[in-house]
């Protein structure tokens, strides 16, 4: 399928790229200010699955957001930038360029398949709604709907006519992609897709965006608390922990040699029901509080590799291996000796 761009027609080498520098996101009250995502840089291939994991409230949501350009008040970002091909800063064009990018060029499935529907609305009359929104044809949006519908392996003439009240939640998740699709996007940004799904549904899910990723040649950032969702489907991982990236690399090598104490604490956490059983191990402490000054590696308090030093130098990103970063001082000492 040929590509499209209605926006920027001029080739560019980087299209479909995204490009994330020193990112940094504030919520600002009046009685407290708090840094949510702290000077993030992270890369987005074209084509990639990239996963990005870590408990709730780490970031993970306001970086999707912030992507979008859709950070709810009071929230803001306060420094960096989000370049995206030849479209420039997505946190500096104006705010109708960006309207005319959400769903064209980047779309973003929300928590909850049901919040992306209208519940008094037939699916069909909402597919008209997005390409009718964006200027286009909606008898040419129903017959790509169709497409989508057929790949996403559901029946087009029920879905279209059905209301989201009427499909299961499996269904419901489908029809949320094959939506997110309508405008042959580059980037796919899915939160928490899976997490109101059974495990029959979830694999289904996973399986079904690779499949999407192949035949669209679109880049995916999966967004999850839960490691073992994207282990095996993504690319590249990025874990999150109190608004930064602590470890970033092959999905393969981060899961078979985690260097930060956090990956490792969070894979321990993941049943193994493939292999010998062991023990389930759960993480001591709770996330920092992000409205008060953090000293030291963020981790520190709950890191059962805590030296001294910990606790007053704030490591940053450091390549171990070809591709796989972590910010760890011990890790980096390792990589030294």
């Amino acid at each position: 399928m040929a590509r499209q761009h209605p926006i920027t027609t001029e080739a560019s080498s980087g299209a479909g790229a995204l490009e994330i520098t020193g990112l940094s996101v504030e919520y600002v009250t009046k009685r407290s200010r708090t840094r949510v995502i702290d000077n993030l840089t992270l890369t987005l291939q074209p084509d990639e699955m990239l996963g990005v994991v870590g408990e709730s409230g780490c970031g993970k949501s306001t970086l999707a957001y912030s992507i979008m350009r859709m950070i709810p008040p009071p929230g803001r970002p306060v420094a960096g930038a989000i370049r995206f091909g030849r479209h420039g800063d997505l946190l500096s064009v104006p705010e109708l360029y960006m309207n005319r990018l959400r769903g064209d060029r980047i779309a973003m499935i929300f928590q909850g398949a049901q919040s992306v529907f209208n519940p008094v609305r037939r699916i069909g009359r909402q597919v008209e709604d997005v390409f009718q929104a964006h200027g286009k044809d909606r008898r040419k949006g129903l017959e790509r709907a169709r497409e989508l519908l057929k790949a996403t392996q559901l029946d087009p003439g029920r879905v279209l006519k059905s209301y989201p009240h009427e499909m299961s939640g499996g269904m419901r998740q489908r029809v949320a992609i094959a939506m997110a699709l309508l405008l042959d996007p580059e980037i796919l940004i899915l939160d928490e897709p899976t997490s109101a799904l059974d495990v029959v549904s979830q694999a289904a899910i996973l399986e079904l965006l690779v499949e999407i990723r192949q035949r669209f040649h679109v880049s995916l950032i999966f967004i999850t608390h839960d490691f073992a969702v994207v282990s095996s489907h993504a690319d590249r991982i990025a874990v999150m922990y109190a608004g930064h990236i602590v470890e970033i690399g092959r999905a393969d090598e981060i899961f078979r040699v985690p260097r930060h104490p956090y990956t490792k604490g969070l894979i321990q956490a993941i049943p193994n029901i493939r292999g010998p059983l062991r023990d389930i191990r759960a993480m001591d402490g709770e996330p920092p509080d992000l409205s008060k000054e953090i000293v030291g590696c963020p981790f520190a308090p709950r890191c059962p590799e805590v030296m001294d030093a910990c606790r007053s130098y704030k490591p940053e990103l450091l390549t171990i291996a070809p591709g796989h970063e972590a910010a760890c001082i011990r890790a980096a000492m390792a990589e030294a000796q």
